[in-house]
């Protein structure tokens, strides 16, 4: 009775709000939405002022301003906007503290942004001065989080006006510049999206690139959906608050409006949620999930990125077997693809994991059900998922101490090492049953790593290539930390005291011996060996993180300084090529044999380098390499 009651008042509401009976006869959805709105309520007796706020935003009736606003300052403005007259007493309060959440009150441009800006005003004043321009969805939140992104992309929302017919004025803009001033600024008319999707036609949207910018162009609108598909089924022209109701999550409903400098909230939710590092959908989440389950997926990556938390009702909808039926029928394997690959480029992926296997979605994301051998040589239930989670827990913590935050460390080989360490429990039960297979190219397509990187997620193979080339070095790696444990005789070759040094001697090997022995180990391992060792320490439990922190500290020193295996020996030409060989030094040799001979140089060139620098001049190592080769191989000396 009480949701009735609600339902009555909110329709009250929305004829009280000027909307004649007319237009509520033909407009089902929106009456469709007022029900879903009451519902949402959680007092028994709401005021009357929260349903007229409700209905107002729902119909974006004559009110044509946010019912909160909070105010930016743009970089080198000398004051801030004073707020609303509007504002309630709590909401300048809580405005004032933004600060202690680490939300800035300020929106700063680079150059170029600030460049772009002025353009895009000048263009609005002379074609369309009439035009509110906005920019939503990340833009806006990461500016107010003081988040540096690698993608700077800006989404520009127009009311009146078409994407491609504004984004067209300011591309022949630009082209007047550049011809008037000559000043290098480049643009290109990339793409209009509304002449290759008809559903999309009327809203004309188009993306410019302006010097190292990507921008987009389109028009407020909103969006139906069937229950058989995530592409809309209807999309139209629409007001801002229904555009801000549209979008897949609160922080990504915000509004930076170029016509009065000030960040709108619309939906009075996005600047509540980032200040409490809360991921929540606009509308009911569970409605929102069917409509679109690939959803779920962003609001994981976005908690994994920003280390937010998933909203509670967010978390409850996203536990619906229906959920989980729409990402398998709805989704493209390629856009998973691209929301988990976001999720491990992130610098805690662990939580994307986390929040995957609270979701019971992992097994949708990371099929294993197609593989027997798998199932057969795993335990039941999420056990394997688990196990990949903990691993990867164990690799980002034993990272974050040996990578500071100034310390560089490529996003790519960051991102394969996660990829590693979780799929790494996946792989240690099924390489030796692989080898049935004849050839290389079949074992790399039945492999369990093809199908859930390639087949699963639509990652390249080269993806796939470098993930597997970390996991088997980590396991070389794995054999010799159990070998370095228990040898006196190497744990001296990487020591600065003399005593060490004369201890290697007396264990009969010789320091270019362990040389060769380590470059082996690192050959195998690939140019990701640095990955492989800290994947090596997180699987070896009998370290503890401290310990692993300082053993990786004295493999990599003793590795590279004391045996001068860096990566200029790494990559490492032989001196003498198979032609060169047998017309100078080897005569007599054909055939199979030149593997080994080649070996044998390869062997010779790491004993007599020291920090990828030879210790000979090229003749005088030429020199010696024929007369060891012809030592190694006397058979072959003569025809």
């Amino acid at each position: 009775m009480i949701g009735q009651q609600k339902t009555l008042l909110l329709l009250w509401c929305l004829l009280a709000a000027g909307k004649p009976l007319s237009v509520l006869a033909f407009q089902a959805d929106l009456v469709g939405q007022a029900i879903q709105a009451a519902s949402s309520f959680t007092s028994s007796s709401p005021a009357l002022d929260e349903l007229i706020f409700a209905a107002v935003n729902l119909l974006g009736s004559q009110q044509q301003e946010p019912l909160l606003i909070f105010p930016v300052l743009e970089e080198k403005k000398e004051k801030l906007f004073s707020a609303p007259s509007y504002f309630y007493d709590d909401e300048i309060e809580s405005a004032s503290e933004v600060q202690q959440f680490q939300i800035s009150n300020t929106i700063a441009l680079s150059d170029e942004e600030a460049e772009l800006f002025q353009l895009v005003r000048k263009v609005r004043d002379q074609h369309c001065p009439g035009t509110t321009l906005r920019i939503g969805g990340g833009w806006v939140r990461d500016k107010l989080l003081n988040r540096e992104t690698s993608s700077p992309d800006i989404d520009f929302v127009l009311d009146n006006k078409s994407g491609s017919e504004f984004a067209r004025l300011m591309h022949d803009s630009i082209l007047e510049l550049v011809v008037e001033e000559n000043n290098g600024t480049s643009a290109a008319l990339l793409k209009d999206y509304g002449e290759t999707n008809s559903k999309s036609k009327h809203l004309q949207t188009a993306s410019l690139r302006v010097g190292r910018l990507w921008v987009d162009f389109c028009q407020l609108r909103f969006e139906k959906y069937n229950s058989d598909s995530r592409v809309p089924a209807k999309t139209g022209i629409a007001s801002v608050v229904e555009d801000a109701y549209r979008r897949d999550l609160t922080i990504n409903a915000l509004y930076y409006n170029l016509n009065t400098n000030q960040v709108e909230d619309w939906t009075e939710q996005g600047l509540t949620d980032l200040r409490s590092r809360n991921v929540r959908t606009p509308t009911a989440p569970l409605n929102t999930l069917l409509e679109d389950p690939l959803r779920i997926l962003r609001a994981i990556r976005f908690a994994a990125q920003l280390s937010f938390s998933m909203d509670p009702a967010l978390k409850k909808a996203a536990l619906d077997k229906r959920v989980r039926q729409a990402l398998q029928q709805k989704v493209s394997k390629e856009r998973v693809g691209k929301e988990i690959d976001a999720i491990f480029q992130s610098r805690d992926p662990r939580r994307g994991i986390e929040l995957l296997i609270e979701a019971k979605l992992v097994d949708i994301v990371f099929p294993i059900d197609d593989d027997k051998e798998m199932k057969e040589s795993q335990s039941p239930g999420a056990a394997i998922y688990k196990d990949g989670y903990h691993l990867l827990f164990r690799a980002q913590t034993l990272a974050s101490r040996i990578f500071t935050q100034t310390m560089e460390w490529d996003g790519t080989r960051r991102r394969y090492l996660w990829y590693a360490a979780f799929f790494k429990p996946f792989c240690g039960t099924l390489s030796s049953s692989r080898r049935q297979h004849s050839t290389r190219h079949e074992r790399d397509k039945k492999s369990i790593l093809h199908q859930l990187l390639v087949r699963g997620l639509k990652r390249p193979v080269y993806d796939k290539q470098f993930v597997e080339g970390i996991i088997k070095g980590a396991h070389t790696f794995q054999r010799f930390l159990r070998k370095y444990d228990d040898s006196a005789a190497a744990q001296a070759l990487f020591s600065e005291s003399a005593e060490d040094a004369q201890l290697l001697s007396t264990q009969g090997r010789t320091s270019a011996e362990f040389r060769w022995l380590c470059y082996r180990i690192l050959k195998r391992s690939g140019p990701l060996w640095k990955e492989s060792l800290i994947l090596a320490l997180a699987s070896s439990t009998q370290y503890t993180p401290s310990e692993a922190v300082r053993l990786y500290g004295e493999l990599v020193t003793g590795l590279e300084n004391r045996l001068g295996l860096d990566g200029t020996i790494l990559d490492l030409k032989p001196l003498l090529n198979g032609s060169q060989i047998q017309g100078r030094v080897l005569p007599g040799a054909q055939g199979k044999v030149f593997k080994q001979i080649m070996e044998a140089q390869e062997k010779w060139q790491v004993h007599h380098c020291v920090g990828g620098v030879t210790e000979h001049s090229d003749k005088e190592q030429e020199a010696a390499l024929f007369d060891y080769l012809i030592k190694t191989f006397p058979q072959y000396a003569c025809e």
